[in-house]
Order: C-alpha cells, then structure tokens, then sequence
C-alpha cells in the first residue's frame, strides 16, 4: 500500500484505516527496536494509543489519546493541513453578538480634485505659516550665552599646527622628554642584528 512519497514531519497524512493525523517523529524506538516508526499526533476525530509516549520514553507530545505509532506501509497519502488541525469547538460571542457596541460606520466626504499630493502640498489654514516654537534664547531661559569669536589664521599649510613646536602660554618652547634610548634604559644599535 505504501507508495513512492517521502513522509516530512510536522505534514499532514492519512493513515491507513482513515485516520488522518499530523507526523511527529520518524525514527527506531525502544520498544520495537530495529525498524523506523512513524509517530503521529492525530486529529481530534480520531482517538490513538498514548500521548507520544511509550514505555517511559518520550519521543513527541500530543494530549493523552492522540498519539500512535506505525509503520510506513500505513501511510496512505498527505492530505490537506485543515484535516489536521484542532477544532475549536467554543465560539466566544464578541461585542457586536452581546450587544454591548452599537458600532456604526462613520460616513467621510470624499472630494478628488485628481492630485494624490494635494493634501500634502495645501497650505495649513488660518494664515498659512506654521508658528514657530520658541527656544531658550526667545523665552529668556539662556540669557547669560554669548557666542565665543574665533580667530582664524589661514598661512595656506593645513599641517602647519602640527609641524610647528610646541609652546607654553608663557611663549617658552617645549622640552623634549627624553626616551627610553636617552636615558640609556634600552641599547639601540641599527647595524646589529635583532633591531
């Protein structure tokens, strides 16, 4: 009966028998070792053996009732995912059923004038400007700021800060620190090997 298909987990299938049911496991189990079984979490139509476990090993989880393990000679063909699916057999009245919203479409006057960007390109009403809110300055929050002045000196050599000395405020010329070959704390020979 079996036929050339390849069965997939988590596709639905219908056994032989009719029992339609959703694929959880393939694979050999303890307590038939040896052959690979199929396990499946059926339908809520149809009732199966256990809940995905057998002996004390679980190999999938389904309510207790559920599940059942078969061979691959007893699937028939996939069928349809809604065969396989739980069914919900309370309807939850909504608001409209308990009648506690009267709920009525609001009407809208809709004038197309042909351009799609109108709306956005009008102009706001009233006046026709966008009033402007007011910052620190204006409310008189920050009235202790004075922009800084800078003087700027263009010599035309974008590095010349960085080639010249450095100086103190005092106009007096850096000191080189002496490093670690001036101070005799490391021995620098060019020519020798290892330098």
């Amino acid at each position: 009966m079996a036929t050339s298909f390849t069965p997939k987990k988590n596709r639905v299938y219908e056994l032989d028998g009719g029992k339609v049911g959703t694929l959880k496991f393939i694979g050999r189990t303890f307590f038939k070792p040896g052959m690979d079984w199929f396990g499946f979490e059926l339908s809520e139509d149809f009732k199966g053996k256990n809940n995905g476990s057998v002996q004390g090993t679980t190999y999938f989880k389904c309510k207790s009732g559920q599940g059942i393990f078969v061979k691959r000679n007893k699937i028939i063909a996939e069928t349809s995912h809604r065969k396989g699916k739980k069914k919900t057999k309370v309807h939850k009245a909504g608001s409209r059923e308990t009648g506690r919203i009267e709920y009525k479409q609001p009407e809208y006057e809709l004038q197309d004038t042909g351009s799609f960007l109108e709306e956005r390109t009008a102009s706001t009403g009233g006046s026709g400007k966008v009033s402007k809110k007011l910052g620190p300055r204006e409310i008189g929050r920050n009235e202790d700021f004075e922009t800084p002045e800078y003087e700027i000196q263009d010599t035309g050599n974008f590095l010349e800060e960085r080639l010249a000395p450095s100086t103190s405020e005092a106009g007096e010329t850096a000191v080189h620190k002496a490093g670690p070959v001036e101070t005799g704390k490391i021995e620098y020979n060019p020519g020798s090997p290892g330098n």
